[in-house]
């Protein structure tokens, strides 16, 4: 024959056994160990936070920097396509010049082309220019020299 296996009934939970250390010690000594263990614990608290302080002014200050070169980097960005504007108005202006220039030289180039005269025309600008330049040769050779040697006898 079988036999019924047993019922199992719900124990009931079994009171928290106090830690061995606890066992021998007063209620006092108890209290004064846990505010030992607090202030030790909120003295380290106390020199993270601290740190964590230290840190975060840090980080601040250095957020400030950021700003600033941010602000200085769009102040030339800027400033550079300012400066770019302009050299592209200076290059089209310049531009321009060289086509005006380039349209006068044609011109002057159809016009002498058109106009020039025999050879025998240049004869009558050659005493002309014998003429302006004359004077101007004959001032530099007619000018008193003086030397050093003479000016240092007297």
């Amino acid at each position: 024959a079988t036999s019924a296996p047993p019922a199992l009934t719900p124990a009931a939970p079994a009171p928290p056994a106090p830690a061995a250390a606890l066992r021998q010690k007063t209620v006092e000594k108890i209290v004064q160990g846990w505010k030992e263990t607090l202030t030790t614990n909120l003295t380290d608290f106390t020199k993270h936070a601290d740190k964590l302080q230290q840190w975060e002014n840090e980080i601040r200050a250095a957020q400030k920097d950021i700003v600033a070169v941010s602000q200085y980097a769009e102040r030339l960005y800027i400033e550079q396509q300012r400066t770019e504007r302009i050299l592209d108005e200076v290059r089209a202006y310049q531009d321009e010049l060289d086509a005006n220039l380039e349209g006068m030289e044609r011109q002057v180039d159809d016009h002498f082309a058109r106009n020039r005269a025999p050879l025998d025309a240049d004869a009558e600008y050659v005493p002309l220019l014998v003429t302006v330049m004359f004077p101007l040769v004959s001032l530099g050779a007619s000018r008193p020299t003086t030397s050093r040697s003479s000016s240092r006898r007297s």
